[in-house]
């Protein structure tokens, strides 16, 4: 696949997780002794769920054996980004 295409592919992705995953940790750390055990469990799994799709993000810009539209990886991308929601939508749905 031509790097520009690639590029093409990956750039709105890869903004999209890593601005995602700035905002989880931005929005964790300087709260982090105030926040319960159980909640920063959450967002820690969070942070690495975020980063994985982070990683398959930058996976497709840099590799250059992908010969078609990634759809797999892009799959397992948007499947992180509806486990982050429901990782930060869990504590709130318990709170009641």
């Amino acid at each position: 696949m031509n790097p520009s295409i690639r590029f093409r592919i990956a750039g709105p992705l890869i903004v999209l997780t890593g601005v995602s995953l700035f905002a989880a940790v931005g929005g964790t750390v300087p709260w982090w002794s105030e926040t319960p055990a159980g909640e920063l469990v959450l967002a820690v799994i969070n942070w690495i769920v975020l980063g994985t799709a982070f990683g398959l993000s930058l996976s497709i810009l840099v590799d250059r054996r992908v010969e078609d539209i990634p759809w797999r990886r892009i799959g397992v991308i948007a499947a992180c980004f509806l486990l982050s929601c429901g990782a930060v939508l869990l504590p709130r749905l318990l709170e009641r």
